[in-house]
């Protein structure tokens, strides 16, 4: 996997679109793939525990990970 981008502007992407930008707007600005921008707005996306933690994709798979 190639990451040819900051985790903070990976960040700021999934910040523009939790904020109403559109992911076609967002694709242009950035010269990302719109697969690319989806996957991140998977891994990002906010998930509501049973005790109402949120807890994001990617942190869940961190701690998979970790604890299996």
């Amino acid at each position: 996997m190639c990451n040819r981008h900051s985790e903070e502007t990976i960040k700021s992407i999934i910040d523009q679109y939790f904020n109403g930008k559109s992911v076609a707007l967002i694709c242009v600005e950035h010269g990302v793939p719109r697969s690319t921008v989806y996957s991140w707005i998977k891994q990002y996306r906010k998930l509501q525990s049973s005790n109402n933690a949120e807890v994001s994709y990617q942190d869940y798979y961190n701690l998979k990970r970790k604890y299996p």
